[in-house]
């Protein structure tokens, strides 16, 4: 979009990590904001804001590549992207394969379990995130949280791919009445804490819990 400038750096650093900003202007008006974390080699997108006038304009992408262009390191989308615009941006900037693949199911799981909040997003670095899964409050104690972690680990293995999630705090609304009863509850299905021996610093650095694909045939 012409007429656009772009400010942004370094804005604190932490344990290893560099914490920064970028953000876009017309003129004097502040239209698209991008925070972002360099972490062991990789650079995290961790928030992606453009103003809704000016969204579906290219900005966020044009932000995206100043970034690349600036750390000179991959860029992975690290924080929930639940807009269609946001979804559209990952689309292009991932791996088109995995976005089809990941929304193929997503679309079926949404089908088969009306109501349900679920949300599967790709990264480009190959893993798939599992951004939500909200039963609603009257379908609750019911097991079709059980039964959909039981498809999605299953579809996971015939695809191998390796599944990453963030373990939500306490919030009654949404039916997490217990961040260590979340926990439990995924390991039932093979996830472990992204912590000691089981560390991947090759994850997104908001990946509490991953879960490995089990080799077809063992």
């Amino acid at each position: 979009m012409r007429g656009v400038s772009f400010q942004g750096g370094v804005t604190g650093c932490h344990h290893g990590q560099t914490d920064g900003v970028l953000r876009a202007f017309l003129g004097d008006r502040h239209i698209g904001h991008l925070d972002w974390s360099s972490f062991q080699g990789k650079t995290y997108v961790n928030m992606i804001e453009v103003d809704p006038a000016f969204r579906m304009q290219g900005i966020a992408k044009e932000m995206i590549q100043r970034l690349r262009k600036e750390t000179e390191e991959p860029i992975l989308v690290s924080g929930d992207v639940v807009t269609t615009e946001g979804q559209h941006l990952l689309k292009h900037l991932g791996n088109p394969a995995d976005y089809a693949l990941a929304q193929s199911f997503h679309d079926y799981i949404r089908a088969k379990y009306p109501g349900v909040l679920f949300l599967l997003m790709p990264k480009n670095d190959g893993t798939i995130e599992l951004l939500r899964l909200e039963v609603p409050r009257g379908s609750r104690l019911r097991g079709i949280g059980t039964a959909i972690l039981s498809e999605l680990v299953a579809w996971a293995d015939a695809n191998q791919r390796t599944l990453t999630l963030q373990v939500a705090e306490r919030d009654p609304k949404l039916g997490t009445t217990s961040r260590a009863r979340l926990i439990k509850f995924y390991r039932r299905f093979g996830f472990v804490r992204n912590r000691g021996r089981h560390k991947r610093f090759d994850l997104s650095i908001y990946a509490t819990m991953y879960r490995e694909p089990i080799a077809q045939g063992m």
